[in-house]
């Protein structure tokens, strides 16, 4: 069986940053999106090293990379990472 290729995502989230950058900003996300969405939530996690702590960003990145590795993936969410 042969089904036509999206390569490409329905939605960019944008709402994922300085305050947005929250489980419950993740949750929110899952719960206003349809199913067989395609969904990319842009972030920007890091640990820190010498280029990421010259960054105006550099606590928050730490404060969204935290997030991501806590928040408990809701089981009808299929996640590709890239």
């Amino acid at each position: 069986m042969r089904k036509k290729a999206r390569p490409y995502t329905d939605y960019l989230i944008l709402d994922f940053y300085k305050e947005g950058a929250s489980i419950a900003t993740l949750d929110q996300i899952v719960k206003e999106s349809k199913d067989g969405d395609r969904i990319e939530i842009m972030t920007h996690p890091a640990y820190m090293d010498t280029h990421i702590l010259q960054s105006s960003y550099n606590m928050e990145r730490i404060l969204e990379l935290d997030v991501l590795t806590t928040w408990k993936v809701p089981a009808n969410v299929n996640m590709k990472l890239r």
